[in-house]
């Protein structure tokens, strides 16, 4: 309960802090905690603000936990999505499987970032948070404050030093690219969706990987789509007009399914890659499973053995995880 006189100061936030400061909120955070980041002028600057303008901070205090604590963040993401979920998952089996099992809480968050306390559910600080989603720098500085570690899943480009799980982009590249050439294609279309690091970096490291495998994309075959766009008659028409084995490749399942839809099924010669989420054979797709459960699984060993001090080396560690393999469509097997 606020005991100021003014009622009104109950609604002081952390971000009217940092602006009556004029320093960011992460700058906020660590100040409040005495990080050795911050200068001793500015935690005093912000102490005494924060005293002027009656900020208090959002969490309760509450007895340490037996167990390590683990917080898995998804940022801006719905957890039930193809993409995400993997890395649920794989967080879930992992705390399972552990010899000194951790706690672990669960936390969406869709509305002002800088806002939101990374805590446990009880209220106390984790010991450890990983990150998937829309991760920036300032919510790694953020975690960093909340957090004794911090590791990110995915594709995120960081300059803040921290620890990451991510897919080997490249080595998935070239395993498709190979495939691709061994199947005797003689050309290939690229469709993906620029929308994030992960997609832009997969499209530079496809054009890359078929370039040295001496089969390159020519410009009018690479097409680009928006996050919510599901019309693919431009791709199709341009692909059925291409003489000889031509391959398509895709970086998510359902540009590859709306292309097949409307590819006519005598078009034998049109052979269809995609990168799947798990290992479910689609009918007449080529895929490939990145294997994206394993991020999540990978991030809380190495929170789990950065909390037990397993390692004398604090980071930040970079990992990178090659994909799993080919899944064949049901009519195929190699």
């Amino acid at each position: 309960m606020n005991t100021h006189p003014d009622s009104n100061l109950s609604k002081v936030r952390q971000k009217d802090l940092a602006k009556a400061a004029n320093v960011s909120v992460s700058t906020v955070s660590l100040a409040l905690r005495d990080h050795p980041s911050i200068s001793a002028a500015t935690k005093r600057k912000v102490a005494e603000l924060q005293k002027k303008i009656g900020y208090q901070p959002s969490r309760t205090s509450s007895p340490p936990s037996e167990r390590p604590r683990l917080l898995f963040c998804l940022l801006r993401r719905a957890l039930n999505s193809p993409l995400y979920n993997p890395f649920l998952e794989g967080v879930v089996t992992a705390c399972k499987q552990l010899r000194s099992p951790l706690d672990i809480d669960f936390v969406r968050v869709d509305e002002d970032i800088s806002e939101h306390p990374f805590q446990a559910q009880n209220g106390a600080p984790p010991d450890g948070i990983i990150f998937a989603g829309a991760v920036t720098e300032e919510i790694v500085n953020r975690g960093k404050a909340e957090a004794s570690h911090v590791v990110v899943l995915g594709t995120h480009h960081l300059n803040e030093p921290v620890h990451r799980v991510d897919l080997d982009l490249n080595a998935m590249a070239r395993m498709i690219a190979r495939r691709v050439i061994a199947d005797g294609n003689r050309a290939a279309f690229l469709v993906t969706i620029p929308s994030d690091d992960y997609n832009r970096d997969l499209a530079h490291a496809l054009k890359e990987a078929l370039q040295n495998e001496g089969l390159p994309i020519l410009p009018r075959n690479t097409f680009t789509l928006n996050p919510n766009e599901t019309d693919v008659s431009a791709v199709a028409s341009a692909v059925v007009s291409h003489k000889g084995p031509v391959a398509v490749v895709t970086s998510a399942l359902f540009i590859s399914q709306g292309l097949l839809a409307q590819i006519p099924g005598r078009k034998s010669a049109i052979k269809h890659y995609s990168i799947l989420v798990d290992e479910t054979p689609q009918p007449g797709i080529i895929g490939i499973n990145p294997g994206q459960k394993r991020l999540g699984m990978v991030g809380v060993d190495l929170l789990h053995a950065l909390h037990s001090k397993e390692t004398n080396y604090t980071g930040p560690f970079t990992t990178l995880l090659p994909p799993v393999g080919w899944v064949e469509p049901p009519s195929v097997s190699r």
